[in-house]
C-alpha cells in the first residue's frame, strides 16, 4: 500500500476515517472549590433547619448546643471528598455523614416529635446501609487470601452475600419505624403515637445488632486475610458499645 499525501499529512486510501479521541480536562481548582461549597451547604442545611426548630421550641440547653455543633462538624467533614475518591466512595461518604449529622441533630430536641423521629430514622437507614457496605469493602490482603474470599462470594457465602442480607434487615427495621412515625405525624394513624417510641427503640437495637453481626460474619468469611479480621472485629466492638450506650 502506497500512502498518499493530503494537506501535507500522509494518509492511506483504503483506511477509513478515524475520529480523534475526545480529551477532557480535569476540573480546575475553582470548580473543585465550588463543588465543595455546594456539598457543604447540602449537608449543613438540614442540620440548620433542625437547629432553628429546636430554638423555636426552646431547646437551647448546653447539651443541645453541643449536639448541633457536633452535627455541623460531621456534616462539614463529610462534605470534604479526598482527592482520588471514586463517585461511589464520595456518595457513600456524603450519605453516611448526612445520616449521622441528622440523627445527632434531631436527638437534641427536648421532646420526641414525630417528624423529627421519622427524619432521624430515615437518616439512620441510609447511614446503616452504607456502614454495612463499608464493612464489606474493608481492604484486606492480596493474593491467594483474597482469592479465597472471592471463592466464598461465588458460592453465596461470602462478604457480598452477608452485606446484602444485613442491608435488607436494616432497611426493613428502620423503614418500619419511619413509616409508623410518619403515619403519626400526618395523623393518618394517631393511635400509633403510643407504640412509636417503643417500636423505634426495638428497631434500633435490631439494626445495630445486625451491623455488628455483619461485621463478625464478614471477619469470619475473610479469616484467611490477616489484615481484614482485626478491622471487622473493631467495627463489631464499636457497634457493641453503641448498643450498651
Amino acid at each position: 500500500m502506497i500512502p498518499g499525501v493530503l494537506g501535507g499529512l500522509p494518509f492511506e486510501p483504503n483506511r477509513g476515517y478515524e475520529k480523534p479521541p475526545v480529551v477532557t480536562s480535569p476540573p480546575t481548582q475553582n470548580e473543585n472549590a465550588a463543588a465543595g461549597r455546594l456539598r457543604t451547604v447540602l449537608l449543613v442545611l438540614p442540620v440548620a433547619y433542625v437547629a432553628i426548630a429546636a430554638v423555636r421550641a426552646g431547646a437551647t440547653t448546653p447539651v443541645a448546643i453541643c449536639a448541633f455543633a457536633v452535627a455541623v462538624v460531621i456534616a462539614f467533614i463529610g462534605s470534604r471528598i479526598p482527592p482520588g475518591a471514586t463517585t461511589t466512595e464520595a456518595r457513600a461518604r456524603m450519605a453516611t455523614s448526612a445520616g449521622l449529622a441528622l440523627a445527632i441533630a434531631t436527638s437534641a430536641l427536648a421532646t420526641r416529635t414525630p417528624w423529627a423521629a421519622a427524619t432521624r430514622e430515615l437518616a439512620l437507614l441510609f447511614a446503616s446501609v452504607y456502614a454495612i457496605r463499608a464493612i464489606e469493602a474493608i481492604q484486606g490482603d492480596v493474593g491467594l487470601a483474597a482469592k479465597a474470599s472471592e471463592a466464598l462470594d461465588a458460592r453465596g457465602r461470602g462478604p457480598r452475600a452477608i452485606a446484602r442480607g444485613a442491608s435488607a434487615i436494616v432497611f426493613v427495621a428502620w423503614a418500619s419505624a419511619a413509616v409508623v412515625d410518619a403515619l403519626t405525624w400526618t395523623r393518618v394513624a394517631p393511635a400509633l403515637a403510643d407504640i412509636a417510641p417503643v417500636l423505634s427503640s426495638v428497631m434500633a437495637v435490631i439494626a445495630l445488632f445486625t451491623i455488628g453481626a455483619a461485621a463478625l460474619l464478614t471477619g469470619a468469611a475473610r479469616r484467611v486475610e490477616l489484615a481484614a479480621t482485626p478491622r471487622t472485629t473493631a467495627c463489631a466492638g464499636v457497634v457493641a458499645l453503641a448498643i450498651v450506650l
